[in-house]
């Protein structure tokens, strides 16, 4: 089947994709807020109930290893079954995902319109605070108003470097949207004869687009590979199948410097040094070879031991791979992708665009000369002491990712944009 993704800066782009979201079964479900069979205080969530084939083998596990009935449903212990939540029933006067919750107060609650989904280094902070500008944008109560990393880390008890932290929950995730959803409420225009909500939330985690590493932690995917399993795409169609997915590229080879100076704010100690740079880089291939000789591509960029140990994130700017797992799931129409390089350069096309893919009114011209003449919202420091990467270094990070740009051409029509090649 030929499709047609949204690409700013670029011709229509023609890729094949497969969709499998309908291999879920899902359906449209009344909303619920507890478990029938439980009370109140025992409920799995207090936000959907919970019907899965998996739930009672779960169940049995669990207290298999000591874990009560109630601690379990409480979810204290396991992350949250996405997959087996039922969909909220949507008002339909409401243009962003919002529900009633059957509390007595008919408390609104609302998931993310959209999702600004990566990629790290690559200009999302920047595009965030330029775009959340608009009016008919209300910012969840989140890191910088825009990342909760619950969908990539937090669910599962991720951080960049660590696993077995805190399990946060569903309940957890949505609170961030509360705020926004009073202000959802709250505007009120007339269309169609009838009262509408025109305001939208969303959220800017730029780690949802490539880490995917808690597959395993999704009970659908027992005795699953890699290659067969439910991914984050498929938990966040389950919920909110209408989502708007943002992306933003940038040549990889600098995204990989970049990111290797910002992460050195996080570390106990700090060694930079371009030719520190250049040896973290060859052990990372070293390291993805030696995965690649014993297992599939997909396992190794979907292990989270591996995204812990390896030097630097090399990971991230493989951005066919990862582009290809969203596209199994949502439309390609459900997809706008730029690059950081055109985006700079054409600030205003560039806002004008995801405007207009997320349906919002268009901002008058001095309103829009406002919001791009703004600073640039964040750039890495320690780069303009330390200076350029090394030669060498840019060579091997060219060569390495120039097979991964050219699939990413491939899907657009062998676009030129994605075809980088990086001189120091």
């Amino acid at each position: 089947m030929r499709v047609r993704v949204l690409v700013l800066g670029a011709t229509l782009v023609i890729v094949t994709v497969v969709l499998v979201g309908n291999l879920l079964g899902f359906s449209q479900h009344q909303f619920a807020t507890v478990d029938q069979e439980a009370n109140e205080k025992d409920v799995y969530l207090d936000v959907f109930a919970v019907s899965s084939p998996t739930r009672e083998v779960l169940l049995d596990a669990a207290v298999g290893r000591g874990i009560s009935r109630d601690s379990y449903f409480r979810g204290e212990n396991t992350p949250d079954d996405v997959l087996a939540m039922e969909r909220p029933f949507l008002l339909k006067n409401y243009k962003n995902p919002c529900w009633h919750e059957a509390d007595g107060n008919k408390t609104l609650r609302c998931l993310p319109y959209f999702h600004l989904m990566g990629v790290c280094k690559s200009g999302t902070s920047d595009l965030w605070n330029r775009m959340t500008k608009h009016p008919e944008i209300a910012t969840p109560n989140a890191v910088m108003n825009k990342e909760t990393h619950w969908w990539s880390w937090r669910r599962f008890g991720f951080d960049i470097w660590s696993q077995g932290d805190e399990i946060r929950h569903f309940d957890w995730y949505l609170s961030h949207f509360d705020s926004p959803a009073r202000k959802i409420e709250k505007t009120v225009i007339e269309k169609d004869g009838m009262e509408y909500h025109p305001i939208i939330t969303g959220e800017g985690s730029p780690t949802v687009f490539w880490d995917l590493t808690g597959w395993d932690r999704i009970p659908q995917n027992k005795d699953k590979t890699p290659e067969d399993a439910y991914l984050t795409p498929h938990c966040i169609k389950h919920l909110t199948p209408d989502a708007k997915l943002i992306v933003i590229f940038r040549d990889p080879t600098k995204r990989m410097y970049s990111d290797y100076l910002f992460l050195d704010i996080f570390k106990h100690e700090h060694n930079l040094s371009v030719e520190g740079f250049h040896q973290d880089v060859r052990r990372s291939i070293d390291m993805l070879d030696d995965c690649y000789s014993r297992r599939t591509q997909l396992a190794c960029l979907m292990d989270k031991e591996l995204h812990m140990r390896i030097p630097v994130r090399l990971i991230v700017g493989m951005y066919d791979i990862f582009l290809e797992q969203w596209l199994k799931v949502f439309p390609p129409n459900q997809i706008l992708v730029m690059t950081n390089e055109e985006y700079s350069l054409n600030l205003r096309t560039h806002l004008e665009g995801v405007y207009k893919f997320l349906g919002l009114s268009p901002l008058p011209d001095d309103e829009m000369e406002r919001i791009i003449a703004l600073p640039r919202f964040y750039e890495t420091k320690n780069g303009k002491e330390l200076g350029p990467m090394l030669e060498k270094t840019a060579d091997l990070l060219n060569d390495f990712y120039s097979k991964h740009n050219r699939q990413l051409s491939m899907r657009f029509n062998n676009h030129s944009k994605f075809l980088w090649s990086t001189k120091p």
